[in-house]
């Protein structure tokens, strides 16, 4: 994608409790002279009982970015469901912008 960067990924809790949030924000910067629109997606790999980690996509924004820089900021929630079992470990989380990886960044999970 011309002119599109993701900078900056900063995960505000590198250690997250079961129960508790994921935080994190990033700059997306428009080079271009155009607005395209953008979707934006984050995906967690989650650590799974075996060791090795399975991806899941959250949507986080789909609008037109106008030039310049903009700033994005979520909440991921570790809280307890019954259709997810949160295992301690190292788990990824990886910054998509219409489909391509544009930066990652790894956080820790604790019971």
């Amino acid at each position: 994608m011309s002119g599109i960067a993701v900078d900056s990924l900063n995960i505000a809790t590198p250690i997250v409790s079961v129960g508790g949030e994921l935080e994190f924000s990033f700059e997306l910067v428009n080079g271009s002279e155009d607005t395209p629109r953008l979707r934006i997606d984050y995906e967690i790999g989650y650590m799974k009982a075996n060791g090795k980690q399975a991806p899941k996509r959250y949507k986080c924004s789909d609008k037109p970015y106008a030039p310049g820089s903009w700033t994005v900021g979520k909440k991921h929630s570790f809280k307890v469901i019954s259709t997810r079992r949160f295992y301690p470990g190292e788990h990824s989380l990886h910054v998509l912008v219409n489909g391509e990886r544009m930066a990652s960044g790894t956080f820790v999970v604790e019971e």
